[in-house]
């Protein structure tokens, strides 16, 4: 029934939900739980900051602009919060466009965008870093109560337990009100600069994927000086040590700043990787000879399988001489 609740629902009453969607809508109900828990249950740290805000009145329209005047406007942490109250005022509007004219499933995917994509995938991840405790506990608390209140229609049950463990009025979430746009306020411009930063950082990671390195690993960043708040993000999100060159050209703007960012990995975690990778294929390599020049194996062997076999072969050497080329590329060590 959950499950159902969530998913994007259909325009047409007679179209059944598939069992993609079904999967996709329990998975999103999963994160929901886990993601809704953590302000207060999970993360110490976050849970810490979240109890003094037991007593705050989250009706309260002033209670964002509050958490917004903790910070300096030029503090680089801004545009993460900034972003997401921009984003959920943007959601809320869709959301209420659409329940008004009964178009359950775009309110459905505004929702399923906002929560699995914005909340989870980039903003709760940029509040780990010591810069955004200031507006970290107040935000996520705010970005939260709104949200449930909107997802309430839709996910009565799984809202209702995150509801209780907020800091909200009233004894449920079927009496309160529903989000008003005036009590969520927009950074347009902060909000564009976090989104240079997500453009940059998911350069830099698609850059760490053709390197071959893993999520985990760390990856060197050569860049004009940046903001000791963005250093940290990059660190976080990215595993990046960034490489302060002066040779670079100062920039008028962050989004120019990030855009000069090189990506390299470091040599010795390459020197390693492609000296391993050298080994597994000269073992292959070698197999394979043996293999074809097994005058049994030619004999017995049909001609389609002995021409797979050379094929095999010739592809792990091309990847041999190229692993070759790369580590004989590395600066010594």
């Amino acid at each position: 029934m959950r499950g159902d609740a969530a998913t994007p629902a259909r325009e047409s009453p007679g179209e059944r939900v598939t069992a993609e969607e079904r999967v996709r809508a329990r998975d999103f109900l999963d994160l929901q739980e886990g993601r809704g828990r953590m302000p207060l249950l999970g993360d110490v740290e976050i849970r810490e900051l979240l109890q003094s805000l037991t007593s705050v009145d989250l009706s309260n329209a002033a209670f964002p602009f509050r958490a917004a005047a903790e910070i300096d406007p030029d503090d680089s942490a801004h545009p993460a919060y900034a972003r997401i109250l921009t984003e959920l005022h943007v959601c809320v509007a869709d959301v209420t466009r659409a329940l008004d004219t009964f178009a359950m499933g775009t309110a459905a995917n505004a929702l399923h965008d906002f929560g699995w994509y914005k909340f989870c995938d980039w903003y709760l991840e940029s509040t780990k870093i010591e810069a955004a405790r200031a507006t970290r506990g107040p935000v996520l608390s705010f970005v939260l109560n709104t949200l449930v209140r909107a997802l309430h229609p839709i996910e009565p049950f799984v809202t209702e337990e995150i509801w209780q463990i907020l800091p909200h009025d009233g004894r449920t979430i079927v009496t309160a009100s529903w989000p008003d746009l005036a009590e969520i306020p927009t950074f347009a411009a902060e909000a564009a600069q976090y989104a240079a930063f997500i453009a940059s950082v998911e350069r830099i990671r698609n850059a760490k994927a053709e390197l071959e390195l893993g999520p985990k690993e760390k990856v060197r960043l050569r860049s004009a000086p940046l903001p000791a708040e963005i250093v940290a993000l990059l660190r976080e999100l990215v595993r990046g040590e960034v490489e302060t060159d002066p040779a670079l050209p100062a920039q008028a703007t962050l989004e120019a700043l990030l855009a000069q960012i090189d990506v390299a990995a470091d040599p010795a975690v390459l020197r390693e990787r492609y000296a391993r990778q050298g080994t597994k294929l000269d073992e292959e390599v070698a197999r394979l000879e043996r293999k074809l020049g097994n005058p049994q194996f030619i004999e017995k062997a049909k001609s389609e399988l002995i021409a797979a076999e050379r094929e095999k072969l010739a592809g792990y050497q091309r990847d041999r001489d190229r692993v070759r080329a790369a580590l004989e590329a590395l600066p010594p060590a």
